[in-house]
Order: structure tokens, then sequence, then C-alpha cells
């Protein structure tokens, strides 16, 4: 992973590294603490169905560390509804500022299937989730019904104190294109 934020702290230069998802849940803070004691610039985490909870596994490496920032690569934006994940990201931005990479995407399609949530439309879908997501994180009320998510005067209590930046994980021109209308970023995953 090249670095997304520049750290002074650094001795790895412009270098990041990603935790495997098949990594046991007891040994992720002792983890997470080395590679910031090594020097790397942020360290992602992946939620891979159904091997570690994404958000569970950021939470556990923001709290064993100090000063690395720490990504969520990614999060189907079909598994939990968009005020759920505002909640979840504005949670551990608020506890860790400014360390938090937050990472949405389509899902891995047999995921989505052995879960029944495959959306007629990916791109709907994730373009909906995102804009739920960004305006709950800047701290606005929503009552919006839409194809896939309903929201009704839905207002996070504590919104993060900083923006969240979001990233897609995702591949294909069109989702592409989305990332690059609605992201920060765009995370490429070994099949790139």
């Amino acid at each position: 992973t090249q670095v997304l934020h520049e750290d002074r702290r650094c001795r790895v230069s412009r270098i990041g590294i990603q935790i495997g998802a098949s990594t046991p849940p007891r040994r992720l803070a002792e983890i997470a603490c080395k590679a910031e004691d090594l020097g790397y610039c942020e360290m992602w985490f992946a939620e891979d169905y159904f091997e570690l909870g994404g958000i569970a596994t950021v939470a556990t490496a923001l709290a064993a560390t100090d000063h690395i920032p720490v990504g969520l690569g990614v999060v189907a934006a079909r598994v939990r509804h968009p005020a759920v994940t505002a909640m979840e990201f504005a949670t551990l931005a608020g506890a860790h500022p400014s360390r938090l990479l937050a990472g949405l995407g389509h899902g891995a399609p047999g995921w989505m299937r052995q879960m029944a949530l495959e959306p007629e439309s990916p791109m709907g879908l994730l373009r909906e989730a995102t804009v739920g997501i960004r305006r709950l994180l800047s701290g606005e009320a929503v009552t919006e019904a839409g194809t896939y998510f309903e929201f009704r005067d839905v207002k996070l209590d504590h919104p993060p104190p900083q923006p969240v930046p979001l990233y897609y994980g995702v591949q294909g021109p069109a989702s592409l294109r989305l990332s690059g209308e609605l992201a920060e970023g765009t995370l490429l995953g070994w099949l790139s």
C-alpha cells in the first residue's frame, strides 16, 4: 500500500502495510504495535467475510497504537445500513482523531450471494450508501427514502471532529468512475 498521509514519524519511507484477515484476533494488537514500531506510515485491515470483523479489527489496532493511520479496506456497503456504518466510523474517528481511513465497496459477489444481499444495482446502492454516510458524518439530520435505504430523521449524536476520508475498494470501469466522483481514493485489491 502506498502511503496516503504524510507523517514525519514514518521511518519506512512512504510504505504502508496490510494485515491479513486470516490473522488470529488475539494477535491483532501485537501486530499493529509492531507495524507502528517498525515505522510503517499506515496499516490496513480488510473485512473479509467470514474471517475478521473489519470495524472491531480497526478499533483494536487504533487502540493499540499511538499515531499510525489505520485503514478499513473495505466494508461492503450492502451489509450495514449507512446510518450504522456512519455511526461506527464517527465513533472510531472521534476516539482516534485523524487516524481512521474508511473504505467502502460492493462486497465480493460470492459473499453477497452467501448472505442473500445481492443488490439489483450495485452502483446505485454504493452511491446511495456513500451519500448517506457523508451527510451523517458531516452532522446533518437525514430524512430520505432511497431505493435501498431509508432514513427517518437520523442524526449522529457524535459526528467526527474532522472529516473522515472515504475510499472505495472497487474495480471495473463504472465503479472506478464512481470512485473518482465520490471517494478520496481507490484501493486496488489483489485482483488488480
